[in-house]
């Protein structure tokens, strides 16, 4: 049964237009993430460009830095939407580092950085990212596992995209390492 306000509710959403409905329906959820998870918000986001991988990245305020899970996921090679099972945390593990053939090499440091953060981003949305330094960890560890022969048929195609991604990173680095050194910006 309709009460007198949901009625009122359906009459008022009738006479709006679908641009007018989602930007109501986008405030409220912006207010709502906002006010209920407290959550960090990015101050910067952009594209990270590492080979032949975009990563879509972020700085929240207190300059933690994040790659989005969409973009942590697409640069190892694997579906950019979570869904389903597949994506689940199994034994304090994300999905990508979940398997037996994986678990005896995965280090304490790893760990305690697989946890996801929750963040806004500057247009208000809710957003998930694994902490930047993140990557090469798990890219190391895929190297690792291809060399001991445990990797199954399925990692091998995320091994050959984590042995792109650590040779662009040591290009990239020893640039940044020397205009760090050399103070030239």
């Amino acid at each position: 049964m309709d009460t007198p306000q949901s009625k009122g509710g359906k009459s008022r959403a009738k006479k709006l237009t679908a641009e007018e409905r989602r930007n109501i329906a986008r405030t409220a959820a912006t207010a709502r993430w906002a006010a209920v998870k407290n959550l960090p918000k990015a101050t910067h986001t952009g594209i990270l460009r590492i080979g032949e991988s975009e990563i879509s990245c972020a700085v929240l305020s207190d300059g933690t830095r994040l790659l989005t899970q969409a973009g942590f996921l697409g640069a190892l090679g694997r579906s950019t939407k979570p869904k389903g099972r597949s994506q689940q945390v199994t034994d304090g593990l994300p999905p990508f580092l979940a398997t037996k053939s994986l678990k005896s090499l995965i280090s304490q440091e790893i760990l305690d950085t697989t946890v996801p953060v929750a963040f806004i981003t500057p247009t208000g949305s809710k957003a998930l990212g694994y902490r930047a330094e993140l990557l090469p960890r798990v890219c190391d560890l895929f190297l690792e596992a291809r060399s001991a022969g445990l990797l199954t048929t399925q990692q091998f195609p995320i091994a050959e995209k984590a042995e792109m991604l650590v040779r662009a990173l040591a290009k990239i680095g020893i640039v940044a390492l020397v205009d760090e050194a050399t103070g030239f910006q």
